[in-house]
């Protein structure tokens, strides 16, 4: 099974990405974070095959955010 985060603001999109996702593969665990506190926290508590990143986000810059994941 495939652990996927799914980073973005804008819920219609995140909404969208998810569906698509879960159509596609539908062994696919996906988990949602709306802004960068909620993705650094997800990404800490647990790994991720795939994260799909936002790079303007809400408390955080995702470029950034990407970089302090991969470091852990």
């Amino acid at each position: 099974m495939l652990n996927t985060l799914i980073v973005e603001d804008n819920a219609a999109y995140r909404q969208s990405l998810n569906q698509l996702l879960a159509g596609r593969f539908p062994s696919m665990q996906i988990t949602e974070a709306a802004d960068g506190e909620d993705a650094l926290r997800h990404a800490l508590s647990r790994r991720f095959d795939f994260i799909f990143m936002d790079i303007r986000l809400p408390h955080a810059n995702g470029l950034d955010l990407t970089k302090s994941i991969k470091t852990v």
